[in-house]
């Protein structure tokens, strides 16, 4: 570290020898003025200080404008005290030591920016160390998330398996579907059976009519040829009576028959739509099985540098802690990366909602720790909603130190709890319903 000597320093020392050279010169009879002796102080101690900082390489290299401006001050007090020697006046005087005062404070200002340079290299300095030490840490993690990964992806690969078994499910349904389809349509050939066979009946209920029509007139007839004997009459009015109703009978079974007919053949057309229904839910299953295994598989090829696994709660990422600066909200640049491909995946997705939860491990307060994991929460968030995520569709939760997933006794365990997850919500799921308890 360098040693300054303040002005203020040199001109209490200054501030003590004054009263002893105005005595000597005194005592002595004759001598300078105050103002000359208070002027000549004040150049000595800006010549020092100029020395001082025209002798320090750091100066020079740190403060180099202000070096170059202290020893332009530095040649004008020079050539004000030539002056003042020359014309040795009281208002020479004044302006020499104003200008002896300005050089001095210039010099001092090369100094202390000089101070100020050295101890920020001293700072750069241990914030590489600590950097290098973090990058460690990421390492580490980032092993960690390989061993995460692979777990993410059996997972992955057991619910491919689900959505297969899904596939095949939908195969059977859309074989039923056809068998109940098959169904319809022989129904239908027996409706449109049934139809012709009323067909028929109303045909020969039109042809009853008709004999019973040629029997009314055979009855009129008889009536007219049996009137002189009433026996015979009644007779025929009695068999001609009987005619028309048995005529009347057949027309009203006619009519029974076409309407089981006509009643068969809309049961047929509702079995044939209901066996169509039967057959698009079974596609459209099979769909959703097949697009459900697709966004898996992209979900995983995408984030497979991140932890991914699959809860019960939706699919879960997780950001370390190295990813944010130290016991800071911000993101480190390597944490864009990841932010980027989640920002892509739930773009192309857009009927997904996200719930970002924030942990910390139990250093610190309890109210530090939750504010700590609600601002890592957010800006997760933020940074979401910049690459063109809506924010209504993230929801952020801070737990503090809560719910940790490791002890909290060592400093591995530490690391682990300080952590953002990002759940990824199945379709139609609300993030308030997910929130920890």
């Amino acid at each position: 570290m360098m040693t300054f000597i303040t002005l203020k320093s040199i001109n209490r020392g200054f501030g003590l020898l004054t009263p002893l050279i105005l005595l000597i010169f005194l005592m002595a009879g004759c001598g300078p003025s105050l103002q000359e002796i208070r002027a000549r102080n004040q150049l000595e101690s800006a010549r020092r200080l100029y020395g001082q900082a025209k002798a320090d390489p750091n100066v020079a290299a740190y403060a180099p404008d202000a070096l170059s401006e202290a020893g332009k001050a530095m040649q004008t007090a020079e050539q004000a005290r030539v002056l003042a020697e020359k014309n040795n006046a009281q208002n020479d005087y004044e302006e020499l030591e104003h200008r002896a005062y300005l050089s001095g404070k210039k010099s001092q200002i090369a100094l202390t920016i000089t101070e100020e340079k050295v101890r920020e290299k001293e700072i750069e300095a241990l914030n590489k160390e600590k950097t290098e030490v973090l990058l460690q840490k990421r390492d580490q993690e980032i092993r960690l998330a390989k061993k995460e990964t692979e777990r993410a992806r059996s997972i992955a690969l057991s619910e491919a398996e689900k959505a297969e078994r899904a596939k095949k499910e939908a195969e059977q349904a859309r074989s039923m579907a056809l068998s109940e389809a098959e169904k319809a349509e022989r129904a239908k050939m027996e409706a449109e059976a049934r139809t012709r066979e009323v067909e028929e009946a109303r045909s020969m209920a039109l042809l009853a009519a008709e004999k019973a029509e040629r029997a009314k007139k055979e009855a009129d007839e008889a009536r007219l040829l049996a009137s002189a004997e009433s026996a015979e009459k009644e007779k025929a009015n009695r068999e001609a009576a009987m005619k028309a109703k048995e005529a009347e009978q057949a027309r009203m079974q006619a009519e029974g028959r076409a309407r089981e007919a006509e009643q068969a053949r809309m049961q047929a057309e509702a079995k044939a739509r209901e066996a169509e229904r039967a057959r698009l839910e079974a596609a459209a299953k099979a769909e959703e099985a097949e697009k459900a295994k697709a966004e898996v598989d992209e979900l995983l090829s995408q984030l497979s540098d991140l932890k991914a696994k699959q809860t019960e709660r939706g699919i879960v990422l997780t950001i370390g802690d190295v990813l944010f600066a130290f016991d800071k909200a911000t993101l480190s640049p390597g944490a864009f990366r990841n932010v980027d491909k989640l920002a892509d995946f739930l773009q192309k997705h857009p009927n997904r909602s996200v719930l970002i939860e924030g942990h910390t491990d139990n250093v610190g307060s309890d109210e530090y720790n939750l504010d700590l994991s609600e601002k890592r929460a957010e800006t997760v968030k933020n940074a979401l909603a910049a690459k063109g995520v809506g924010q209504e569709r993230v929801t952020t939760k801070g737990y503090g130190e809560k719910y940790p997933v490791a002890s909290n006794n060592t400093s591995d365990g530490r690391q682990q709890n300080r952590r953002v997850e990002v759940v990824i919500l199945n379709e139609g799921v609300k993030p308030e319903t997910q929130f920890r308890e």
